[in-house]
């Protein structure tokens, strides 16, 4: 999530690692770890192409690493609104598009994935907003995606 703080215009940047093998968790330490294994192994020549990708061969470079993993992009967008309508406009969302989805999790707002990309809202803890996270395979597919929903959650939150 990005913002600008308000008292000293600086950037900000959280980023959250979930992992399947951390019983779903969020952990910063866990993508650490992940990634320095990782890297020991590039050292030592001894990684193979990730299983996921279906290859066999040698990496011998984070480069070559890092060339093979799957490229997404995102984009985040605040809403002003009142926090106590999320309740109503996630219902909304969720009967919108959930016929077409892969899958929908209501853990931490509404997070509705697709097959080709997927999208999060959230109320905000601290400020009376919705955070809206938008990821895809492509930038195109972001941008279409992101503007369906500024125009939904725009009209819903008027």
């Amino acid at each position: 999530i990005n913002y600008l703080s308000s008292f000293n215009n600086r950037f900000y940047r959280n980023i959250h690692y979930y992992f399947k093998s951390f019983f779903g968790s969020d952990s910063g330490v866990m993508a650490v770890i992940y990634f320095i294994n990782r890297l020991s192994e590039i050292r030592n020549s001894k990684l193979l192409a990730q299983r996921s990708l279906g290859e066999v061969g040698e990496i011998r470079n984070l480069s070559q690493w890092l060339n093979k993993l799957p490229r997404y992009y995102q984009k985040m967008f605040n809403f002003p609104a009142d926090r106590e309508s999320f309740p109503k406009v996630a219902a909304f969302l969720e009967k919108k598009f959930s016929k077409t989805a892969n899958h929908v999790s209501t853990l931490d707002g509404i997070k509705i994935e697709f097959p080709n990309y997927w999208f999060s809202l959230r109320p905000s803890n601290t400020e009376d907003l919705f955070r809206l996270t938008v990821e895809a395979q492509t930038p195109e597919l972001l941008e279409k995606t992101l503007q369906e929903l500024k125009d939904i959650l725009t009209h819903k939150l008027i």
